[in-house]
């Protein structure tokens, strides 16, 4: 029971996250993932399924509009 109750909290930031994600190619942003072009899926399951943490580099224009999005691994020395 107990770990259907952890899938059940780890589903929530999934979804936001993948959500989040699908509204910024809407709009035309694009997506990274340690510095190469990616889809939302493929950046959800890396930031939830590994053990390390990601940063999120956000590039804009000269309007200060969101172009780019890299999700970049965060080592710990």
């Amino acid at each position: 029971m107990k770990r259907k109750k952890e899938k059940l909290n780890v589903v929530k930031p999934k979804k936001q996250l993948f959500y989040e994600l699908k509204e910024y190619e809407k709009k035309g942003c694009r997506l990274y993932l340690n510095g190469k072009p990616s889809v939302p899926e493929k950046i959800v399951s890396a930031c939830l399924r590994e053990k390390t943490d990601y940063m999120r580099d956000f590039i804009s224009d000269e309007q200060e509009r969101i172009q780019k999005v890299d999700f970049i691994r965060v080592k710990e020395k």
